[in-house]
């Protein structure tokens, strides 16, 4: 009664397992697409960070370029600027000795600071704000008695230097004679004292030309290629304009550099003159090559994981055909004889269930009458490859014989170990039904040559 309860268990442990397959089934083919999309997440997120790090490096490296030009810019400008007012702050030294200072005393310092500093347009003098004293005079006699308390466009710059004793950068400005300059106003102090203060003499406006200093710094080159646009602020008295190049520069996320004034600055703005670029030069040849590496990536992978998915259907069909098998399948060492496997028929016919089968041999389980056909059966599975098929007989759990038709084939596993599948059918039936069948065939043949005697003696 133990031993049917047991088998009962067993039985619905088997059917248990027959379902197992088929939620390993949906498991794999999920897996299956699981790696696809993961693998495809991972090529078209390594696709995304290496393009993008591909374009920002090279928007950075155009705003790298474009700030490298901007700062050749600056510096020449810069530099222009100070050489043009440094060059006349000799002539602020001689004024403050003479201040009474002559047209002709005036010209001789003056002439050859415009020979060396090239965009230096003229030098005047104008003494208690009334310019007076000019270099060079001739096409420049229009400025002379220009009061700079009364002009509107110059008065607050003019009396900036004066209050502050500080040089004051102005412009650009439209010039009386004509076309427009920078106006550098430097305020002179004569040197002879009053009241125990020096005495304010005047302003010696230096003005610098537009173009030429535009052009020696390098804006108005025909091969720039940037466009740029300044913008000029005041510390004190202005809040700045924009007095060179387009002012949507400055809403356009420019590069910009900053030139200091002695009173105020000049912020200088520049992008390319094709604008910014969204996207590297080469980003399509680099995405074309990305693609190409995706494809040589992902079709080997969908291959394998393709195949792979396909094997484990196999593999779930055959662990199927095994366990719905009609006839027992076991796996053998073939050195040993343990069990290693076994299909639900078999351990129904032994009476025992997988786990007791493995801690014997097919030898613990056969008759020893059988051990002389089993050695010749071993001999030909050696040189053939195969055994069976041939009969003997193996012993259930309860100790009670029936016999079993076997074949068998002989295997190696990946790491070379010989191994035995065999196939194990219970001819019990089989055997029971021809004993019945001769049983019958010898009952007809009596009861024939019976009637036979009988019709016989009869006659």
């Amino acid at each position: 009664m133990m031993h049917a309860e047991h088998n009962h268990a067993s039985h619905q442990k088997g059917a248990y397992t027959f379902n197992q397959p088929g939620v390993r089934g949906q498991l794999w083919r999920y897996s299956f697409w699981f790696v696809i999309i993961l693998t495809l997440s991972l090529i078209l997120t390594s696709i995304w960070f290496v393009d993008r790090n591909n374009n920002e490096a090279f928007i950075q490296k155009a705003r790298s370029d474009v700030q490298s030009q901007l700062n050749t810019i600056r510096a020449r400008l810069e530099g222009r600027l100070s050489s043009n007012i440094q060059a006349v702050n000799g002539l602020v030294a001689a004024i403050s000795i003479e201040p009474n200072m002559t047209q002709e005393r005036f010209s001789q310092y003056a002439k050859p600071l415009i020979e060396s500093a090239n965009q230096l347009r003229n030098i005047g003098g104008a003494p208690n704000m009334i310019l007076k004293l000019m270099h060079p005079l001739e096409n420049n006699r229009n400025a002379i008695g220009l009061n700079y308390l009364t002009n509107e466009k110059q008065r607050q710059g003019a009396i900036t230097a004066r209050d502050t004793g500080e040089l004051v950068l102005a412009g650009p400005v439209d010039l009386l004679q004509g076309g427009q300059g920078f106006i550098g106003r430097i305020p002179v102090f004569s040197e002879h004292m009053v009241q125990g203060e020096r005495r304010f003499w005047g302003l010696i406006s230096a003005v610098i030309d537009v173009e030429s200093l535009y052009k020696a710094s390098g804006l108005l080159d025909e091969n720039l290629n940037i466009d740029v646009a300044i913008f000029g602020q005041d510390k004190r008295f202005s809040s700045g304009s924009i007095f060179y190049g387009n002012k949507e520069i400055f809403t356009l996320h420019p590069v910009v550099s900053f030139i200091e004034l002695p009173f105020g600055k000049w912020q200088l703005a520049a992008i390319p003159k094709s604008g910014w670029p969204t996207i590297a030069d080469n980003a399509w040849q680099l995405r074309l090559i990305m693609f190409i590496v995706a494809v040589c990536i992902l079709i080997p992978v969908i291959s394998l994981a393709w195949l792979n998915n396909r094997h484990r259907d196999q593999q779930i069909r055959l662990n199927a055909l095994f366990e719905l098998s009609p006839m027992g399948i076991a796996l053998n060492d073939f050195k040993t004889g343990e069990y290693l496997k076994a299909n639900r028929r078999l351990t129904q016919d032994t009476g025992y269930d997988l786990e007791q089968l493995k801690k014997l041999s097919y030898r613990d389980i056969t008759p020893k009458k059988y051990k002389e056909q089993e050695t010749k059966q071993l001999e030909d599975l050696k040189t053939k490859g195969t055994y069976g098929p041939f009969e003997k007989e193996y012993i259930n759990n309860q100790g009670i014989s029936y016999p079993v038709l076997l074949n068998g084939v002989l295997i190696e596993d990946s790491h070379g170990r010989q191994l035995i599948w065999s196939y194990i059918q219970n001819i019990s039936l089989q055997k029971k039904q021809k004993k019945n069948y001769l049983n019958t065939a010898s009952n007809l043949s009596s009861l024939l040559m019976q009637h036979k005697l009988a019709y016989g003696t009869g006659k």
